[in-house]
């Protein structure tokens, strides 16, 4: 997952994101500064990170939306986890 942050930053020049490991098979990313009002962005980015798990090899990704900017909250935060592949 800590790649994404590269992958961030070579698609868009604003916004930062930080990924945080939470433990096997989880983790959480943040998004700040960026846009809140782009809300379909945000969605998009959801179902990205679900194939990322994937392609990845983690198995059964679940992706979930811990705060949203677009509703008021600071930044945007995704809470990731999968099962480990095997």
């Amino acid at each position: 997952m800590k790649n994404y942050e590269q992958r961030f930053t070579s698609f868009y020049d604003f916004g930062t994101l930080e990924v945080t490991d939470t433990g096997p098979g989880a983790a959480e990313l943040e998004i700040r500064n960026f846009d809140a009002s782009w809300e379909s962005i945000y969605q998009m980015i959801h179902g990205w990170l679900e194939r990322t798990v994937e392609l990845a090899g983690g198995r059964n990704p679940r992706v979930a939306f811990k705060a949203r900017s677009w509703t008021g909250d600071p930044s945007t935060v995704y809470r990731i986890s999968w099962d480990a592949g095997s």
